[in-house]
């Protein structure tokens, strides 16, 4: 519990300029070794607001696992704060959560508290794999080079926004690093953590006026109407943020595609990734145009201006709603626990990914068993008598899972096995949804654009 620092408690001692700092400097120095622990190499040392993070040390732990450690020297101004040891400390938390959002990576603070574990207890808190499933991509000096001037940009914008603007934003980067520390250990959570750190930024962005023009009015009548109603205080007085979860989903959608538009994405290959050379690449990547097609044609024509209206065009779908269903299945976890069928963490999914939900009211059609070669509507008279499916006028006959599992092989001539085959299809239908990767570049590229807007900065 000595390492242990609450976030919400840190984020006020990040910033010089609101603290009530002593004029003279602290004689001694702090006596916690201070580690920003990176699943990428710094090969020297970065300068960030004239605090220093010291190029990387790396300590193998067994076999092919390893760690990045930096040591990080603390802002002068830090010295003449009362408490310079947890001011330090809260310090170090804060600048690693801005460097996880600025390089889009998993990132990591650890105080090694009056240095009694030494560096081999510090480096099992970060383990990586140089090889191997679950390998760790290594990026080159220059592209560290870019990262670490992303983090010295994001610096720069804490350091000048009004404090509630820096507030949310800090806040933001925390559920991003959360996000990606979480990433292999529950798939689903580091997803719904990497919405909600785009949500802390859409809802202070994205006024409901902009979704919803007669809000006010809209707002005022239903709250007339429940004061006439006579519903309970309780609820009465949460109508107000009932109504505003309402607009979520549409404000969170809004956000992204003007603050991240989709001219400015760009997410590596799974060949990218794998440091092939460009003609190596060139024998594998047209079996992805036919594998994938969703994904080559958002990378190939993102940066058309038209690039919205050829998507749905092209697939019968809104991009828009991919946004929207990603919001919805974060939603779905969040409140209800429902964790849908994901491909695995580590998958190549570039800008989105399928995954399999189950509907809430799954139906039958007539024709999802024409392929059967069986008179049709005797079959539906059948399941009907037997009660596996819903006798109401018109096409759709609905049907719960637990009495289709009643169905036996030697139902409607031997053909129980072919007709339950029909309804786990019906029950399930799959549900594009924004990748992983592709939320974190947004989550960057949004909060970036937006808090340095309100800044008025050139970075």
């Amino acid at each position: 519990m000595l390492n242990y620092i609450d976030f919400e408690t840190a984020i006020p001692l990040f910033r010089e300029s609101d603290q009530q700092l002593k004029v003279d400097y602290n004689v001694s120095s702090i006596k916690s070794n201070l580690y920003i622990l990176t699943d990428f190499e710094l090969t020297k040392n970065y300068d960030i607001g004239g605090g220093t993070i010291f190029k990387s040390e790396q300590k193998f732990i067994v076999s092919n696992t390893f760690s990045n450690l930096s040591n990080i020297q603390v802002l002068k101004w830090l010295k003449r704060h009362k408490n310079e040891e947890y001011a330090s400390a809260c310090f170090g938390l804060i600048l690693s959560s801005l460097i996880s959002l600025a390089t889009e990576r998993s990132v990591k603070f650890y105080r090694d508290y009056y240095n009694i574990g030494g560096i081999e207890s510090v480096s099992i808190h970060h383990p990586l794999q140089h090889s191997g499933p679950g390998a760790i991509d290594r990026p080159d000096e220059k592209t560290v080079d870019l990262f670490m001037k992303n983090v010295r940009d994001l610096y720069k914008i804490t350091q000048t926004l009004e404090y509630s603007d820096y507030t949310c934003l800090v806040r933001s980067c925390r559920l991003f690093q959360l996000a990606q520390l979480s990433r292999y250990i529950d798939h689903n959570l580091s997803y719904s953590l990497m919405v909600s750190s785009i949500e802390a930024n859409a809802t202070k962005a994205i006024k409901i006026d902009k979704i919803e023009p007669d809000w006010k009015e809209i707002k005022q009548k239903i709250k007339s109407v429940a004061d006439q109603a006579g519903l309970d205080a309780d609820f009465r007085s949460t109508l107000n943020i009932k109504l505003e979860q309402h607009y979520s989903g549409s404000r969170f959608q809004k956000f992204m595609l003007y603050y991240a538009p989709i001219e400015s994405l760009n997410l590596a290959s799974r060949y990218d990734k794998m440091s092939l050379l460009p003609e190596e690449k060139e024998a594998f990547e047209p079996m992805d145009y036919k594998i994938d097609p969703i994904n080559n044609f958002i990378h190939m024509f993102r940066q058309n201006p038209n690039f919205l209206e050829m998507f749905k065009k092209t697939f019968g779908m809104d991009f828009e709603k991919i946004l929207k269903d990603s919001y919805k299945y974060r939603s779905d976890f969040y409140h209800e626990g429902k964790a849908n069928q994901f491909s695995s963490p580590d998958s190549y999914d570039r800008y989105t990914k399928t995954i399999t939900v189950k509907e809430s009211y799954p139906f039958v059609l007539m024709e999802d068993f024409k392929h059967l070669s069986l008179d049709t509507k005797k079959l539906l008279t059948s399941l009907i008598e037997a009660k596996y499916i819903t006798e109401i006028k018109g096409k759709k006959h609905y049907f719960d899972r637990s009495k289709i599992l009643e169905i036996q092989n030697d139902f409607f001539g031997n053909h129980g096995r072919d007709i339950t085959q029909v309804f786990y299809q019906k029950e399930v239908k799959s549900v594009t949804i924004a990748s992983f990767s592709l939320l974190a570049q947004i989550s960057r590229i949004s909060a970036m654009n937006y808090y340095n807007k309100k800044t008025n900065n050139t970075v």
